[in-house]
C-alpha cells in the first residue's frame, strides 16, 4: 500500500505557535502610542507620513494577532489550518514591517540607523513568507504515517512513536481518546478534543485496528465446507 499521511492538527500547538508572537506583538501598543502622539505635535511634511505609517501597522499587527488568536482558539476546524499549511504568516509579515518603521522612526529623530533591529526585520518577513513551506514540512513530521511496514507519528524530539505491523499489539480508541500500544509496552495517546481534524484521525486509527484484527474464525470454516465435495444422492 502506498504510504498515507493524516495530519496531526492539534489545537494547543498551533496555540503556543502564536503565543510565541506576543514578544513582537507588545511592541505595537508604544510604536501607536507614539504615532499619536506625533500626529498631534507634528502633522505635516514627512513627520505626518511617519505618523500614519506608525498608527497604521501598529493596528495592523495587534488587529492580525488577535484575528489569529481568535481562529487557533476555535473549536471547529476553519481556513486556519489551509492558510497554515499553504499560504504566508501575516502577523511575521506585519511584525517585519513594523520594526522597519521603528528603525525609519529612530533614523528621523536620531540620525543612526539600528542594524540589528534591521536584520531582525528582515529576518522576521522572510520567515513570514517561507511560512507554509515550513509548516507543510513540519505537517509532514508530525502526521500519522501508515505504509506496508508498519506506522510512525511524529512528536517532540524522542518521543516519536513508531512500530512495524508486527510490534504494534493494539488500537484502543474511545469516545475522548485513542492509545497505540506497541508489544514492548510503550505508547502513544491522542486526544480527539485537540484535534482538529478528530474525524480523519480516528477513520485512519479505525483502519489500523481493522488490519491488526484476526480473520474470523467463521471464514476458514466457510471454505472448507464451500470446498467439500457434495455427496452423491
Amino acid at each position: 500500500m502506498p504510504e498515507r499521511l493524516v495530519p496531526i492538527r492539534s489545537r494547543k500547538r498551533e496555540l503556543a505557535q502564536v503565543m510565541q508572537k506576543l514578544q513582537h506583538v507588545v511592541p505595537a501598543a508604544p510604536l501607536l502610542f507614539q504615532g499619536v502622539t506625533r500626529l498631534q505635535h507634528e502633522p505635516h511634511g514627512w513627520s505626518l507620513l511617519l505618523a500614519v505609517a506608525e498608527v497604521g501597522i501598529s493596528v495592523l499587527v495587534i488587529g492580525a494577532f488577535l484575528r489569529q488568536l481568535r481562529s487557533t482558539r476555535s473549536r471547529g476546524e476553519d481556513d486556519h489550518d489551509h492558510h497554515t499549511a499553504h499560504g504566508v504568516d501575516w502577523i511575521d509579515l506585519a511584525i517585519g514591517v513594523m520594526l522597519g518603521i521603528e528603525v525609519w522612526a529612530h533614523w528621523y529623530e536620531t540620525g543612526h540607523v539600528k542594524r540589528p533591529t534591521v536584520l531582525m526585520a528582515v529576518g522576521i518577513f522572510v520567515i513570514g513568507l517561507l511560512h507554509g513551506r515550513m509548516a507543510a514540512r513540519a505537517g509532514r513530521r508530525l502526521a500519522l504515517k501508515i505504509d506496508d511496514v508498519g506506522i510512525a507519528i511524529g512528536g517532540r524530539p524522542f518521543q516519536n512513536f513508531t512500530a512495524t505491523w508486527g510490534e504494534l499489539a493494539d488500537v484502543v480508541i474511545e469516545p475522548q481518546q485513542a492509545r497505540l500500544v506497541r508489544r514492548d509496552g510503550k505508547t502513544r495517546e491522542l486526544n480527539f478534543q485537540d484535534l482538529r481534524n478528530a474525524a480523519d484521525v480516528r477513520a485512519a486509527l479505525e483502519g489500523i485496528r481493522l488490519r491488526l484484527a484476526p480473520p474470523p474464525d467463521g471464514d476458514a470454516g466457510g471454505d472448507t465446507a464451500a470446498a467439500a465435495p457434495i455427496p452423491p444422492a
